[in-house]
C-alpha cells in the first residue's frame, strides 16, 4: 500500500509533513483504517488456512 506521507515518483515526503501531524491528518487517518482492514483480511485468511491445515491433519 502506498503510504500518503511519501510521493514515490517525486521521492518527496508530504509538504504538510511535521512532528506528531499522524494525529491530526485525515490522510494519514484514511490510510491506516484502510491498512488495518487489509491486516484484519489477511489475518482472516490466514486463520482459515491454518484451519483448514489442521483439520486435514486431524483425518490421519
Amino acid at each position: 500500500m502506498k503510504n500518503p506521507c511519501y510521493d514515490i515518483k517525486t521521492k518527496t515526503d508530504c509538504p504538510d509533513r511535521k512532528g506528531g501531524c499522524n494525529k491530526d491528518c485525515e490522510k494519514w487517518a484514511k490510510w491506516c483504517e484502510l491498512r488495518n482492514k487489509d491486516y484484519r483480511r489477511r489475518l482472516m485468511v490466514y486463520l482459515s488456512s491454518t484451519e483448514e491445515l489442521e483439520r486435514k491433519h486431524r483425518r490421519f
